[in-house]
């Protein structure tokens, strides 16, 4: 029943009790228990890649916009990529995001532009972060530059 509700704006494009994605001017994401929004298509995939909850595959086929690697903001991808608070928050890292994001950005920013350019839909940014930007990808990187405890 809460899914009916929530069904009623004519905007909406998918919901559930966790997820909401509706499309006005811009595709935007409202991950519900967390209370937070956004509408950065890179960030949106970070964080669709990283859900713990079951997502409707179908959310991969929502088109993204010819201008929306305009309002990408790389350093949210990246540092959902890296782990988001839980990893970063973890002891893993010897330091804050805070301190070390301008690296990451300084080597992946201009691919990050480039991924949501080029991509038609959200499942083009998926293929291409799980191709160029995995957590394997990026931990790899994270020691090269002696950021981990070991």
């Amino acid at each position: 029943m809460k899914n009916r509700r929530i069904l009623k704006d004519k905007n909406l494009l998918y919901a559930n009790e966790d997820l909401k994605i509706t499309l006005k001017n811009e595709l935007s994401m409202e991950i519900i228990p967390y209370n937070y929004i956004t509408s950065d298509v890179a960030e949106m995939v970070a964080l669709l890649l990283n859900f713990s909850y079951k997502i409707n595959p179908l959310i991969w086929n929502f088109e993204v916009k010819e201008n929306s690697h305009y309002y990408v903001s790389p350093e949210s991808a990246l540092f959902v990529l890296t782990g988001g608070d839980e990893e970063w928050n973890s002891g893993v890292y010897k330091h804050d995001w805070i301190d070390v994001y301008e690296i990451y950005l300084h080597e992946y920013e201009n691919l990050i532009f480039h991924i949501v350019k080029e991509a038609k839909t959200l499942s083009d940014i998926k293929k291409e972060f799980k191709e160029q930007l995995n957590r394997e990808m990026l931990y790899e990187f994270a020691l090269e530059h002696n950021f981990i405890n070991i």
